[in-house]
């Protein structure tokens, strides 16, 4: 391990300059802190990121839900079947499962999710 390397990681564990360059890092963490346009656009970007992650994840539970979805049409389920086959919300079932089959015979899940997220 090289030695500034060596003084960077110290300095990250006990958080106390010992050289001109963790005094540099040190003082431009404490301008940053100080800045409230930087800590703004900061915030912003954090909820973003949230925003992003959620929204993530919810498509993902949808494109889930979907899939399982398909499989009870394609078996002859009937919304309320399929709602209680997979512990659903009635309503939410009814609605996808009134887009998948519009989609037969194919049921291009990819389609069928576009289809839902538009109207979302």
């Amino acid at each position: 391990m090289g030695e500034d390397l060596r003084r960077l990681l110290e300095y990250f564990e006990s958080m106390v300059p010992r050289d001109a360059y963790t005094r540099e890092l040190e003082d431009a963490v404490a301008e940053t802190r100080e800045h409230t346009e930087w800590r703004r656009e900061y915030m912003k970007l954090e909820a973003w990121e949230q925003r992003i992650t959620w929204e993530g994840r919810s498509e993902g539970g949808t494109a889930r839900l979907v899939s399982q979805i398909i499989r009870k049409v394609k078996k002859g389920r009937t919304p309320e079947e399929t709602a209680e086959d997979l512990d659903e919300d009635t309503g939410e079932v009814r609605h996808i499962y009134e887009v998948v089959v519009k989609h037969l015979p194919d049921c291009d899940q990819e389609k069928i999710l576009a289809e839902l997220l538009d109207k979302a």
